[in-house]
């Protein structure tokens, strides 16, 4: 996340790294993001079809934010806690066919939700 100690009202980026243990490529991901225990809504209805390949890492950009807002102000502790959670993904099997890129679900991934969160110090 930059920047790493974020002031009032700055526009902070938000990025994944995901790691794929499995044979088939994972993509269909569906997260949910909380910022201080309130939930983003702009992820509710979003899926990210961002192809990780088997055995390999990707980063994957998810959406920009700001660091208080009318609905979440600056905090009392001055403490911004961000939670990613990875909430469901699906198998996924690309190949080419006529020229056409077709993607066909082959199932949904075990082992989820997966979180992972970060504390960082506001400025004042």
């Amino acid at each position: 996340m930059e920047p790493t100690a974020p002031g009032a009202d700055t526009l902070c980026k938000l990025q994944v790294t995901l790691q794929n243990n499995g044979t088939e490529v994972a993509s269909q991901l569906d997260f949910k993001v909380t910022i201080n225990g309130q939930e983003l809504p702009v992820y509710r209805n979003q899926l990210f079809m961002y192809p990780v390949q088997p055995q390999q890492s990707a980063q994957i950009q998810l959406y920009n934010f700001w660091s208080t807002e009318t609905s979440r102000p600056m905090p009392a502790d001055g403490k911004l806690t961000v939670e990613v959670s990875l909430t469901a993904a699906q198998w996924m099997k690309i190949a080419m066919e006529d020229e056409v890129e077709v993607w066909e679900p082959l199932g949904p991934i075990d082992g989820l939700p997966s979180s992972q969160s970060v504390t960082l110090t506001m400025q004042r």
